[in-house]
């Protein structure tokens, strides 16, 4: 295994190692430099590279980004760069992390709050959106199951539906209509259906909600919808378990259990 020494190399409090082609780049409070045939040197020459560097990415397309805490972030493609920082319209200069989505949009985590920018294939700035999450530090953006989620230091956001995860919307099953009983928190059906019904608590008026539920024991899918309620009829005999959450949520509510009996002449006597 290779080894060097930072004592002579004028690199200070090291932040990361990143993997650039064959080079092997090091971020630290001093600036970015370059590991190369056993020597370290500078990234580049620009007064941006010698800012305390947090770390550098690839976003896709070749485009390499590195970023400071405190000037922003400077893009790099080919010939082509981009600096982006408050005289542009950046919303914080301390960037934690950058992302570019399946459909080439650039999320830019910073200390106080989130942030969309749109580049053209010169890097060029298109459009420069509004924050989000002001007043929250977001550490970092990742990709899970097609959607993009970001996260602090105690919350995680589902951004692309603008949702605090860790805080939880409330969600509440209000109604359960059927006729039978309950034996031991197991609602007994005499018939083959069952109606739920469900809301979300303290939530903005103004933005649609998607729910999504699950019926255990018939299917172990999850299925979207907008209404409050769902109907189930035609059910099997057996045992059920009926779950539903807030879309892009990950916590559900406590689970529903119920028992869809045998019909009279399916039964052993």
């Amino acid at each position: 295994m290779e080894r060097f020494k930072l004592e002579d190399s004028h690199v200070d409090d090291l932040e990361t190692f990143i993997i650039h082609g064959t080079d092997t780049l090091i971020a630290s409070a001093s600036g970015l430099y370059r590991y190369r045939n056993k020597k370290i040197t500078r990234f580049d020459n620009s007064l941006f590279s010698k800012q305390w560097i947090r770390t550098a990415s690839l976003t896709g397309d070749s485009v390499f980004v590195y970023y400071s805490y405190g000037a922003g972030a400077k893009f790099i493609k080919g010939s082509d760069t981009l600096y982006f920082n408050k005289d542009n319209g950046l919303i914080n200069g301390f960037v934690n992390g950058v992302y570019r989505d399946k459909d080439g949009l650039i999320w830019i985590a910073t200390a106080d709050g989130l942030q969309t920018i749109e580049i053209d294939n010169h890097l060029k700035l298109k459009k420069v959106n509004p924050g989000r999450f002001i007043g929250k530090e977001i550490r970092g953006i990742f990709e899970f199951k097609n959607q993009v989620w970001a996260y602090g230091y105690v919350e995680l956001f589902n951004v692309k539906l603008n949702l605090d995860v860790f805080k939880n919307i409330p969600i509440r099953i209000i109604k359960v209509e059927y006729e039978g009983s309950i034996q031991q928190g197991v609602h007994m059906l005499k018939e083959n259906r069952i109606h739920f019904a469900f809301r979300e608590l303290c939530f903005d008026k103004d933005q649609k909600i998607e729910f999504e539920y699950k019926l255990e024991g018939e299917s172990d899918k999850w299925v979207t919808t907008q209404e409050q309620g769902v109907n189930f009829a035609g059910l099997q005999s057996g045992e059920y378990q009926f779950l539903v959450r807030i879309k892009g949520q990950l916590d559900t509510t406590e689970p529903i259990k119920f028992i869809v009996p045998t019909p009279f002449w399916q039964r052993w006597w």
